[in-house]
């Protein structure tokens, strides 16, 4: 399997609100990470294992509806969510993820 060990990098991001739609708002969050650091591969289960960058790109794309309701605790959200993921090291291909969320909070 192929391991990154001690990575990090820059990340942007965007974030939209739109429309009320069924008493929620709609959202659109995109990411782009650039990831840097060490990765290793292990070849076969003698150990032989060979070390590399570990340098890859992960490309994130979010959108759904977010309800929000004030309470004495403060502001408690649920979003129901469609996400898509694309990572690509560059060099293994290129691994998507596709499906569905759903997500609770509470803002302060």
């Amino acid at each position: 399997p192929l391991n990154y060990d001690s990575v990090g990098g820059p990340v942007i991001g965007l974030n939209l609100r739109g429309r009320k739609l069924l008493r929620g708002e709609s959202f659109v969050n995109l990411r782009q990470a650039w990831l840097f650091g060490k990765g290793s591969e292990n070849h076969n289960p003698g150990n032989n294992h060979s070390e590399s960058q570990g340098n890859f790109t992960i490309s994130e794309l979010q959108f759904g509806l977010q309800w929000q309701r004030q309470t004495r605790f403060g502001a408690l959200l649920a979003r129901t969510m469609f996400e898509a993921q694309s990572w690509d090291d560059g060099t293994h291909g290129q691994i998507g993820l596709i499906g569905g969320g759903f997500g609770l909070g509470l803002a302060r």
